[in-house]
């Protein structure tokens, strides 16, 4: 999300369901459809809680060919260490208004990391793009080094979704860069990369900036959250274009295009070879919020489960005062489920088929399916401890007894997800 996370507040801005229904008690704006088919419940009684490998190292993306690697984010230190989980280089690093008060900055950068399914315990491999400052130069040692964005410096890399297309393997994440007026990016955006299987590595020669911020005054227009989907011999691209005003998020819409790899580079195929702004019309509304109290203001896409002929789209969904994962109101960043053969259509997600095998209904961050080394099905996410609003504590993952014995506000964990397998 745009930078600074749950701990700092959102990585904000270069500043990051019950029988209900997936959209709350009404979903006045549009009438999507209710799944037919019969639906595998959540295990939620099974949580297998997850060890972070670093300071709030909660956002990942399982790579497809090793269900054991994942790409994750993690924060760096100026000398390019890990930030720990407490001392000097902790958490309290990763504000960037740090830095107008003289103190350090931790950035946030990607790294490959693997999960050992016995423990539960993430750990990492080694650092995929590092933004850690170079002495020398005092910027960011993370140099896009060939394309279109030759010479681009990424401040910041995190929240990434991964997808293989082929026999080629995509990655998307949230960048914030440095040097971005002469490429005509600004603000918080969406980058995309390829990412070698053997070599275990970013190609940082065919990293661009797909879809970049802009700001008219004090209002920021960003594009946060990239997820990648590959369906049917295509690659899309999907992203939520948030409005931030004075810091807070005022509206968030998901948009999405179709990708293309040729020798123009990574790009949107209705782009061409400018760089299309959050909200630019080579992209369209995917997922609008409507009109009900619990979601009129954000919609975020966590991540996808393809199928030969359908897909599932993962989502938070929140009301007119959710601005962030710890906010108090009822239905903020509640997940949401929904089915659909349609990668583009205006609002086609807003129509596609709700499918809820018994969600939870507390606040969480980078919901995703993961599939075990068995070809198991898991939901993995972050999720924050329920505030005490009538829905978010109706049935929360974690359940009450977990909140209760514990000071911790969060919890990373996954749970058995059957009915979550395209």
């Amino acid at each position: 999300m745009p930078e600074k996370s749950l701990i700092y507040a959102l990585p904000l801005l270069a500043l990051a369901t019950l029988g209900w229904g997936d959209s709350g008690p009404s979903n006045a704006a549009v009438n999507a459809r209710t799944s037919s088919k019969p639906i595998q419940r959540l295990a939620l009684n099974q949580p297998r809680m997850l060890g972070e490998p670093g300071c709030n190292a909660t956002a990942f993306a399982q790579l497809p060919d090793d269900r054991s690697l994942f790409i994750g984010r993690q924060l760096v230190t100026a000398d390019g260490r890990l930030a720990g989980v407490s001392g000097p280089n902790d958490c309290s690093g990763g504000d960037p208004a740090n830095e107008k008060r003289g103190q350090a900055f931790n950035r946030w950068s990607l790294t490959l990391t693997k999960l050992d399914w016995k423990s539960g315990q993430f750990s990492i491999v080694k650092a995929l793009i590092d933004t850690s400052t170079d002495p020398r130069t005092k910027r960011s040692r993370a140099i896009i080094t060939g394309g279109p964005m030759r010479g681009l410096i990424i401040r910041s890399a995190y929240d990434p979704s991964v997808a293989k297309l082929g026999d080629k393997t995509y990655v998307a994440f949230e960048c914030t860069v440095e040097n971005g007026q002469r490429y005509h990016v600004q603000q918080t955006s969406s980058c995309v990369s390829s990412y070698d299987t053997k070599r275990q590595s970013i190609d940082v020669q065919r990293t661009v900036v797909a879809v970049s911020g802009n700001q008219q005054g004090n209002i920021y227009h960003v594009a946060a959250v990239p997820r990648l989907l590959a369906f049917k011999g295509s690659l899309y691209l999907y992203w939520s274009a948030m409005t931030v005003k004075n810091g807070q998020i005022m509206s968030s819409v998901a948009r999405g295009a179709e990708l293309v790899d040729d020798a123009k580079g990574i790009h949107l195929k209705r782009a061409g070879s400018r760089v299309p702004t959050a909200q630019d019309p080579a992209s369209i509304a995917i997922w609008t919020p409507d009109r009900s109290a619990m979601g009129n203001r954000l919609v975020n896409i966590m991540s996808f489960a393809p199928g030969t002929s359908d897909f599932l789209i993962l989502a938070a969904l929140g009301g007119s005062t959710c601005t962030a994962p710890s906010d108090k109101s009822a239905g903020c960043f509640r997940l949401a489920v929904r089915r659909s053969s349609t990668p583009l259509a205006h609002m086609g997600f807003n129509h596609a088929e709700v499918v809820d095998p018994g969600l939870p209904t507390n606040p969480q961050e980078y919901a995703l399916p993961v599939q075990d080394p068995q070809g198991s099905t898991w939901l993995m996410g972050h999720f924050v401890r329920p505030p005490a609003n009538g829905f978010a504590d109706r049935r929360s993952l974690p359940d009450k007894n977990y909140w209760q014995k514990t000071s911790r506000a969060s919890a990373l964990l996954m749970v058995p997800a059957p009915g979550l397998q395209p």
